[in-house]
C-alpha cells in the first residue's frame, strides 16, 4: 500500500463558486466569499465556517463595526469604503493571519459597482466611511489633522514628516526595551503593515490637543482613517491594513 500522506485541500480558486446562505443576522439570502488578496490558501470551506462563526458568534461584538475578535487572534467586521467609490454589495470581511476574504451578498459574482472579480477591489479599500452595522445605523465621519479619543489616552496626527502617527500614554502590553522615554508610538503609512516604535520623541509635543472625538466617529487623517471606540481605537490605510490599539493591546493586521 502507498504511504504517501494525504494531499492538503486545494485552495479556492478566486473566481471559484463559494456560495453559501446569509444567516438572519445580516439578512437571509444568497451570499459568496472570495479571497480579496492573490495568493491566500483559503478554501471555500474555510472561509464559509469562518462566516458563518461570526453570525453565530455568542459573545459581544466590539464597538458600532460589530467587530468579532475570536479566540485564535483572528477576527471579522463589516467593512469601511471611501464615499468616492460606488457602493457594493459586500457583507462584511475576515481576517485570518492577515490574509482576508470578503462575503458578496447575491448569487455569486454579483456585485454593483465594481468589476466580477473582488481581487480588483482591494487597492480600493479605505475607512474613510464605515458601510452601516448589522442594525443599519451609519457612522458620523469628520477629516481632520489630529485626534485625541475621549479618554485622553490616545491622540494621533499628520505630523510635520506627512505620516500617521499614534501615541498610547497608558497601556499594559509589553514593549521593547527603550534608551529614552519609553512610550508606544505606532506609524501606519498609505501602504503596507503598521509599525510600532517603544519610544516616544518629542514628535507629540508640536501637536496641539484637539477637542476629543466622540465614541462611535470614524476620523479621515488623511489617507488613514480610524474608528474611535470605547473598546479602542481602529486605524486603517487604503490597503486595508492598519491597527486596533487599547490600553490592553496593540493588534496590527
Amino acid at each position: 500500500m502507498s504511504s504517501e500522506p494525504a494531499s492538503s485541500p486545494p485552495a479556492a480558486d478566486p473566481a471559484a463558486d463559494c456560495s453559501f446562505e446569509l444567516d438572519a443576522l445580516f439578512g437571509s439570502g444568497p451570499a459568496w466569499a472570495a479571497p480579496e488578496q492573490a495568493g491566500n490558501d483559503f478554501t471555500c470551506a474555510d472561509m464559509v465556517a469562518r462566516w458563518q462563526a461570526y453570525e453565530q458568534w455568542p459573545g459581544d461584538r466590539g464597538g458600532t463595526l460589530a467587530i468579532v475578535d475570536f479566540p485564535d487572534g483572528s477576527y471579522c467586521t463589516v467593512v469601511h469604503y471611501r464615499p468616492d467609490v460606488p457602493e457594493t454589495n459586500v457583507v462584511g470581511d475576515c481576517d485570518v493571519a492577515g490574509r482576508r476574504f470578503a462575503v458578496h451578498r447575491g448569487e455569486y459574482a454579483q456585485q454593483s459597482g465594481v468589476a466580477a472579480n473582488p481581487l480588483t477591489r482591494s487597492a480600493d479599500r479605505t475607512a474613510e466611511v464605515v458601510a452601516s452595522t448589522a442594525a443599519g445605523a451609519a457612522l458620523p465621519v469628520v477629516s481632520q489633522d489630529s485626534l485625541i479619543t475621549p479618554s485622553n489616552n490616545i491622540v494621533c496626527a499628520i505630523l510635520d514628516d506627512g505620516n500617521f502617527h499614534c501615541h498610547i500614554v497608558d497601556y499594559d502590553f509589553p514593549l521593547a526595551p527603550c534608551e529614552n522615554e519609553r512610550a508606544p508610538v505606532v506609524t501606519l503609512m498609505p501602504t503596507g503593515q503598521p509599525t510600532i516604535s517603544p519610544c516616544i520623541g518629542d514628535s507629540f509635543v508640536r501637536v496641539t490637543s484637539p477637542t476629543p472625538t466622540p465614541y462611535g466617529t470614524v476620523v479621515a487623517l488623511g489617507q488613514i482613517s480610524c474608528d474611535v471606540e470605547e473598546i479602542g481605537l481602529r486605524c486603517v490605510n487604503p490597503e486595508g491594513h492598519g491597527f486596533a490599539l487599547s490600553r490592553a493591546a496593540f493588534t496590527p493586521f
